[in-house]
């Protein structure tokens, strides 16, 4: 296991690179820091931690964690916005695996299942930028009041409460399509955890 923590020392300070150079074409300052971690053999490795500082004050944070994942073959870096807003463009972060046979490189980072390019690094950052929901947190109550009256104080405490940007996409999708009134319900009682994907449209029942 000795050759995967030498590999996410080496591809996570290359990801701090990478994301500063994207970041400098943006305007964005980034800043990242190490942690020594204790390989299974006694080495000492240093991890990169790196946070994107974007406009309006938000930060993101791309965290490496502690330990690879179970299998021994993949390391995790969660993306975390500091407000905690969650859009399924990041949900799912960044992995480290092995690369396919034949390549330079034998260990690739991955993005929704695709080799992290330049292009995706710039994809997240528009991702990323994009408002917090306090905008749709108030389209979603002024939908509500015109479709059905005043919203309850248990539903409008329940959508307060919802950080996760896709599943507000989808209450409000719901409202404007003139779905039930039971179903926006419960999608506002049963988000989605921060770690899990929002449904998609086309998937609601349509009565």
């Amino acid at each position: 296991m000795k050759d995967i923590y030498e590999a996410i020392e080496r591809m996570s300070a290359q990801l701090s690179y990478r994301l500063e150079r994207a970041a400098q074409k943006k305007g964005f300052a980034v800043h990242y820091s190490g942690y020594n971690l204790a390989s299974p053999s006694g080495s000492i490795v240093k991890v990169f931690h790196t946070l994107v500082h974007l406009p309006r004050g938000y930060g993101a944070s791309f965290i490496p964690r502690h330990q690879p994942e179970a299998d021994g073959a993949s390391w995790h870096i969660d993306i975390r916005r500091n407000d905690g807003v969650v859009r399924s463009a990041w949900l799912d972060g960044l992995t480290m695996r092995k690369s396919p046979d034949g390549e330079e490189e034998p260990w690739t980072l991955y993005c929704q299942g695709e080799p992290l390019s330049a292009e995706r690094i710039a994809h997240l950052y528009t991702e990323l930028e994009k408002p917090g929901p306090s905008g749709l947190h108030l389209a979603i109550s002024r939908m509500w009041i015109m479709r059905f009256g005043r919203m309850p104080f248990e539903l409008a405490q329940a959508l307060e409460g919802i950080r996760h940007v896709d599943h507000l996409d989808l209450i409000y999708d719901a409202l404007l399509d003139q779905r039930k009134r039971a179903l926006i319900e419960e999608l506002l009682r049963n988000p989605p955890a921060p770690h899990e994907p929002a449904r998609h449209f086309a998937s609601l029942p349509r009565d």
